[in-house]
């Protein structure tokens, strides 16, 4: 709960910063958001003192307005969530035929989960993020073409020095998969026994990121799954004797596991949000 607490926060304070609340005021952005496709959930948060005679009054009632709404985006997900900023961000950009600097929000929204922010390019006076795009595209084609690879040794794979290699391999997309989703300034950097996470904790560096991505008491099914199939994707490294279905079970868990990080970090389908 305290992480879901912590990115409303800082995403509605850099939020603030980036749009001033005397935007959200105006009557330019009223007409705009009534007329779109968050007109209805605006009218239902009406906030009774926001005409209050000061501007300080009227200020803090609108910023509890937005916060409100983009706590229920934010409940829904990443898509949500981001649509609802861009079109924050947007419409300033549009009425005031200016640009802002989004680098900080960008680590917010990403921290969140979103990684497509193609469609505020154009509106932001600092990093460009295009090249942040196609960096993650490109790294996750990586990363299925090892996973592919993993699948076509398996096939060829004949003898116990066959199935130990395959372990090896399994080691390696482990460490490469970490290396691609764990970030300790987001997922944490300490484990539940206050240990340190280094760069060679991969088992660690997953089960944060897996921890973050599918945190809540919902998830709790989801988050089991996950972490056990991490737990069988490391086994076959640490076992001197290996058989061909101990391979298999290694290898398919570890494939598993690879799918499991693409879909809550929403690398599949094309779909980058």
């Amino acid at each position: 709960m305290g992480e879901y607490v912590d990115n409303l926060d800082n995403l509605m304070e850099e939020l603030f910063e980036v749009v001033p609340v005397s935007y959200f005021l105006s009557s330019t952005f009223e007409e705009r958001i009534q007329a779109s496709r968050y007109g209805f959930q605006w009218n239902f948060r009406q906030v009774g003192h926001i005409i209050n005679e000061t501007l300080e009054g009227k200020e803090a009632a609108m910023e509890a307005k937005i916060k409100g709404m983009c706590n229920i985006y934010l409940r829904e997900g990443a898509p949500s969530i981001y649509r609802f900023v861009s079109f924050l961000i947007i419409n300033y950009c549009e009425d005031n035929h200016t640009q802002v600097n989004l680098q900080k929000l960008r680590v917010i929204l990403r921290s969140i989960g979103v990684i497509k922010i193609a469609e505020l390019e154009q509106y932001d006076s600092n990093t460009p993020f295009t090249q942040n795009i196609i960096t993650e595209i490109n790294k996750w084609d990586e990363m299925k073409k090892m996973v592919e690879k993993l699948e076509s040794d398996c096939i060829k794979a004949i003898d116990t020095d066959d199935f130990r290699n395959i372990g090896n391999t399994c080691r390696n997309l482990l460490i490469r998969l970490a290396q691609l989703v764990y970030n300790p300034e987001i997922h944490g950097d300490i484990t539940d026994r206050g240990v340190r996470i280094g760069k060679a904790h991969v088992l660690e560096m997953l089960s944060k990121y897996i921890a973050f991505k599918l945190a809540g008491d919902s998830n709790e099914e989801f988050r089991s799954y996950a972490k056990s199939s991490l737990g069988i994707a490391n086994v076959l490294t640490h076992k001197s004797h290996a058989t061909k279905k101990e391979m298999l079970l290694t290898a398919s868990a570890t494939i598993n596991l690879v799918y499991i990080v693409g879909l809550i970090g929403d690398k599949f389908n094309n779909n980058y949000v």
